[in-house]
C-alpha cells in the first residue's frame, strides 16, 4: 500500500486542507482515506474541498501510472451511514456528508460493506458507506465488478495487519462471492427515499 499526505496551506502557512489518500496496488484501487477542511474554508460552494478531492485521486493514478498501470480501476472513500449513525456521534451530520461527496462526484458502491477491522481491539464496522469517486461524469461507472472488490478489500485487510475481520466482515466477502458485479447508484437516490 503507498499513502499519499496532501497538504494545502495558506499563503502564511496555516493549515486549510487536507487529504490522505493510499493507493493498492494489486487491485489498482485507490481510498480517499480522510478528507479535512477547516471551517473557515468550508461553505456553501465546493471551493478547497472541490479542488482537492480530484487533486487526490489524479496524485494515486499518477502512483498507479509509476507503477506501470494506465489509471486506477476505482477510487473509493467511506462515510458514515444516515440511517447507522447519528447527528449528535458524528463531527458532521452524516446526511450533509452524503450530499457532499455526491456533489463532489461520488455514487454509492451498492452492496453490504463492512469495513475490516483497523486494530486487534477494534471490531468490523457496519455503518459506513463505500463510496466511488466518477472520474468522468460524462461516462459514469454503473458497476464494480466483485473480483475487483474482493482483491481490494483483501489488501485493506492485509494493511491493517489485524488476522481476523470477523462474521460480518464475511458475510461480505460471501456476498461477493455470489454476485458478479456490484451497481453503483446515485447517492442521493439511494438517500432520498430513505430520510
Amino acid at each position: 500500500t503507498v499513502m499519499h499526505i496532501i497538504v494545502v496551506l495558506t499563503e502564511d502557512d496555516r493549515f486549510a486542507a487536507g487529504v490522505v489518500a493510499e493507493y493498492y496496488p494489486k487491485s489498482q484501487c485507490g481510498l480517499l482515506s480522510y478528507l479535512l477542511v477547516q471551517p473557515e474554508f468550508r461553505g456553501p460552494a465546493l471551493g478547497l474541498v472541490g479542488k482537492i478531492t480530484p487533486a487526490s485521486s489524479h496524485i494515486v493514478d499518477l502512483s498507479a501510472q509509476l507503477r506501470g498501470v494506465p489509471h486506477l480501476k476505482h477510487y473509493f472513500c467511506e462515510t458514515n451511514n444516515p440511517l447507522g449513525v447519528l447527528e449528535i456521534n458524528d463531527n458532521m451530520p452524516p446526511r450533509r456528508r452524503v450530499v457532499l461527496f455526491n456533489r463532489l462526484g461520488f455514487s454509492l458502491v451498492n452492496f453490504p460493506y463492512v469495513q475490516y477491522p483497523l486494530a486487534d481491539d477494534q471490531s468490523s464496522v457496519d455503518f459506513l458507506l463505500l463510496m466511488v469517486y466518477q472520474r468522468d461524469p460524462s461516462a459514469p461507472q454503473t458497476v464494480v465488478e466483485s473480483k475487483t472488490m474482493r482483491l481490494w478489500l483483501d489488501e485493506f485487510a492485509l494493511s491493517t495487519g489485524v488476522a481476523d475481520g470477523g462474521d460480518d466482515f464475511k458475510k461480505s466477502l460471501q456476498w461477493l462471492d455470489e454476485n458478479p458485479f456490484i451497481h453503483i447508484t446515485s447517492l442521493l437516490d439511494w438517500l432520498n427515499p430513505r430520510i
